[in-house]
């Protein structure tokens, strides 16, 4: 397998658990804000 094709598919998936994390974090903290608002 090629280093530098396994480095940036290791980077993607990287990336998206970090975008995932992001934004279920987001989402928690807006559906808060709403219940607060209530």
């Amino acid at each position: 397998m090629n280093e530098s094709l396994f480095h940036l598919s290791y980077i993607v998936l990287l990336g998206v658990l970090l975008a995932l994390g992001l934004g279920w974090m987001g989402w928690l903290i807006y559906h808060r804000k709403k219940r607060k608002a209530r």
